[in-house]
């Protein structure tokens, strides 16, 4: 009785696992938050490649401020916006601009891989 027991469970959980997860285009957008004991800090990256194209975004976002909020120059912002063009098999060309709080506005062209 205990050995048909121990097989019906094996045999149900083993037929439970064959089911295949739906898979999902759309990727989720990560945000996260750091807590600290005097500050807060925000991050979100987005990552997409537009379809039947060569062409994609990255953008990259942080925020950072006190608690307290008593100087407000401890506050911070960088967001870095990239439009790439995908030309030969993963090598990118990309271009773009960043802005901080720190450094002001700043143009950018690299390439990625």
């Amino acid at each position: 009785m205990k050995s048909i027991l121990l097989i019906t469970l094996i045999s149900l959980s083993a037929l439970a696992q064959e089911k295949t997860p739906k898979s999902s285009t759309i990727k989720p957008t990560p945000i996260e938050f750091l807590l600290g004991h005097k500050r807060i800090q925000g991050q979100t990256i987005i990552i997409k490649s537009f379809a039947d194209s060569k062409f994609g975004i990255f953008s990259l976002t942080t925020l950072a401020g006190d608690y307290q909020n008593t100087n407000k120059s401890n506050n911070e912002l960088f967001s870095n916006f990239q439009l790439h063009y995908d030309f030969y098999k993963g090598l990118k060309v990309t271009s773009g601009a960043t802005f901080s709080t720190a450094n002001g506005f700043k143009p950018i062209a690299g390439m990625e891989y």
